[in-house]
């Protein structure tokens, strides 16, 4: 596998920094840095920010590229030159200027890159619970196939959610909606089989999870379980038809999850680890 980090500044990319590394040891992949400096009179200052990264990750080996342009137009020319399996981006400073030049590089990166995108918050050193979350069929498999190897190669507890919209008529809390969860898998309805195919795609794969089933608003529904439940990382799925949605990162779920998550998002775009393992 092999994993981009894209780095504008060490302050603001502190977490992309520490967690792209955590993500690079946990599945023994090749490594490595992206810096944009806007020009040439630039460059000096974009070694030094390389240079720092590179320190910070001391315990892997990595390689560097610092070229000039501006960001979200070179970062894709250069994963079309290079292709990577994961690009980890930070979320950086609360800065309207900021999050804008953010949100634009996320939103290309989903939008036109084929690589998967993992945008990083807060810098944590730890991998040990990880929220897959399932959508329609379009996107399950892939998203399932990357938290089993997620999972297992951090040796992390995973969970299964599935928001299911609304509250039925037919429940008033919360409890009475887990407590249904056992029946509810014994029914054909179309939630059912979701599930249970859900839940059989990770056995495939080698992972036992823990099985959620929620009712309500998809995006406050999962970073309310992130935040309950103290996730290291939220995993979820963009379908092809959301794909080229050019305000993807302003309107959609996606976007929801990813702005108000409490620890980083992974957005599967593909297959992650090793292809002959996959086939």
């Amino acid at each position: 596998m092999k994993i981009l980090i894209i780095v504008t500044d060490i302050e603001s990319d502190k977490a992309a920094i520490d967690f792209g590394g955590l993500l690079a040891v946990v599945t023994n992949a090749e490594t490595s840095l992206l810096h944009v400096a806007k020009d040439q009179t630039e460059k000096a200052e974009g070694e030094r920010i390389l240079s720092k990264a590179e320190d910070m990750l001391s315990d892997l080996s990595v390689s560097t590229n610092l070229c000039t342009g501006k960001l979200v137009s070179r970062s894709l020319t250069e994963l079309r030159a290079n292709p990577h399996d994961l690009v980890v981006i930070g979320e950086g400073p609360r800065l309207p200027l900021a999050q804008g030049n953010r949100r634009q590089l996320a939103q290309a990166l989903v939008n036109r890159s084929e690589a998967s995108v993992v945008v990083a918050r807060r810098p944590r050193r730890e991998l040990k619970r990880i929220l897959i979350c399932t959508g329609g069929a379009q996107v399950s498999e892939q998203v399932i196939q990357a938290g089993a190897f997620l999972s297992k190669a951090a040796g992390a507890q995973a969970t299964l959610l599935h928001v299911a919209g609304t509250i039925p008529s037919m429940y008033t809390g919360l409890n009475e909606i887990d407590e249904s969860l056992t029946e509810l898998l014994k029914t054909d309805t179309p939630t059912a089989r979701h599930l249970r195919h859900s839940a059989a795609l990770l056995q495939q794969h080698g992972v036992t999870a823990q099985l959620e089933l929620r009712h309500g608003v998809v995006a406050s529904e999962i970073n309310r379980e992130a935040t309950k439940g103290q996730y290291d990382l939220i995993i979820i799925g963009v379908s092809e038809r959301h794909q080229r949605l050019k305000r993807w990162f302003m309107g959609n779920v996606t976007g929801a999850i990813v702005e108000r998550a409490p620890c980083p998002v992974l957005i599967v775009k593909g297959p992650l680890g090793d292809r002959t393992e996959q086939d």
